[in-house]
């Protein structure tokens, strides 16, 4: 899809080519580098709907084992697979101008592509992770109260906290790895530095290191979150109210921090669904030398009642 003089950034007839490849790179990129990405479910359990902003989620049930009769063999028992609708809540989007100028004589897709970086790694991705764990602290909350728990965040406990937290969902779930364990960044050195982490000396590689660095605990692995992305709650930008023109989002007033969200696999599912809705070209797009993408993403997070117990929550005490 080479540009030219009259289409630099391809030509008309290839604006659905762009169309699937920012859909692409969108869909992937929040796979790969959000750090809520591992609450993504798999696609068997996942489908779109015709509706806008809505997605079909698989319930799956079954009956469990019963007594096996020599005369009458095996108890008959059942499975079930159901679907349920949910609607979306953050219904996101923003039109982006792509000037004639710094695409002429060149394929659109390069520009495209190091575009929709700056804008996954910068601004869409940070705020998905935001509100997705906002919106998973308050479904805990609101669903099962008891799994929200305010601990102070001190060296010489965190790490045996998070293992206590481990133990008691084990005892729930009956499950005991592949946990997903949010942690605020800003308890990194205080986790690095604590006496319960053991340091060990890499002499393996070609230079001897120190390896202070904690990747799991209790067979489950850590995934570190910046601080800003580890708050109760968020206030949206509109992107169009003053003070609100750039967008994305910000901490709302008296929000607390998170210091851990722990998880079971599958529990808290984070749901994307992305459009792009329009792409007009140089010479269509009205009052701009050069192309216009209006570009809208809905997303959510979502916790079935009957995964509320395999999910907690260790959360900083509200500030005086």
């Amino acid at each position: 899809m080479a540009g030219n003089s009259t289409y630099p950034q391809g030509k008309a007839d290839d604006i659905e080519k762009v169309k699937a490849y920012i859909t692409e790179l969108i869909d992937a990129g929040f796979d790969i580098g959000g750090k809520t990405a591992g609450w993504i479910p798999k696609g068997a359990f996942q489908r779109r709907t015709e509706s806008a902003g809505s997605v079909m989620l698989a319930t799956v049930g079954t009956d469990g084992l019963g007594n096996y009769s020599r005369t009458t063999g095996y108890p008959t028992g059942g499975m079930s697979l159901s679907w349920e609708e949910y609607k979306l809540q953050n219904d996101r989007g923003r039109s982006f101008n792509l000037d004639g100028v710094d695409v002429m004589q060149t394929d659109a897709l390069p520009i495209i592509d190091m575009w929709l970086g700056r804008l996954m790694n910068q601004q869409v991705i940070p705020e998905q992770d935001c509100l997705n764990v906002a919106a998973a602290y308050t479904r805990i909350k609101a669903g099962l109260a008891a799994n929200v728990e305010t601990y102070t965040a001190a060296g010489t406990t965190i790490i045996g906290k998070i293992a206590g937290v481990l133990d008691g969902l084990f005892d729930v779930t009956g499950i005991d790895t592949g946990y997903n364990i949010l942690v605020n960044s800003k308890y990194k050195n205080m986790i690095t530095n604590s006496t319960e982490v053991q340091k060990m000396r890499d002499v393996t590689g070609p230079v001897a290191a120190i390896e202070t660095r904690v990747g799991s605990i209790s067979g489950s692995n850590l995934t570190w979150v910046p601080g800003k992305r580890m708050k109760t709650a968020y206030t949206k930008n509109d992107g169009l109210t003053t003070g609100q023109e750039a967008g994305g989002v910000v901490a709302a007033t008296g929000a607390q921090d998170i210091v851990a969200i722990i998880s079971a696999p599958n529990t808290i599912q984070a749901i994307t669904a992305s459009q792009v809705q329009n792409i007009f070209p140089r010479g269509v797009a009205q009052g701009i030398d050069g192309s216009k993408v209006e570009m809208r993403i809905f997303y959510d997070t979502i916790i079935s009642t009957g995964d509320l117990p395999g999910c907690y929550v260790l959360v900083e005490p509200a500030a005086p």
